[in-house]
């Protein structure tokens, strides 16, 4: 990693100032990223929560699980595939409206 890549991480990504990032050793400025990595994912599992939340009252009984509903994070690792619309009405099973 290149002194380029320190730059970006501590004043882009964490926002330090450049007195601040000047005076943090290597192994200091690790130690926030990974903090701020660590913050982020939980974040992400706050909107996970929500969102299933959000999604069972409009599922069918026992169709929807908390791990179906995909977040970001989810896909790291994993090779990208394109939604369709149809792949994404699959998700879960609506209950139909009274009307």
């Amino acid at each position: 990693m290149g002194w380029n890549e320190f730059y970006e991480i501590g004043l882009g990504v964490l926002a330090i100032s450049l007195s601040e990032f000047m005076l943090m050793t290597p192994y200091e400025l690790e130690c926030a990223y990974l903090g701020y990595r660590k913050r982020k994912e939980e974040d992400w599992e706050m909107v996970r929560y929500s969102s299933y939340y959000s999604m069972i009252l409009h599922a069918k009984k026992d169709s929807l699980e908390l791990k179906d509903v995909f977040i970001p994070s989810d896909a790291i690792g994993k090779k990208r595939k394109a939604l369709t619309p149809d792949m994404m009405m699959k998700v879960t099973k609506l209950k139909k409206e009274d009307g």
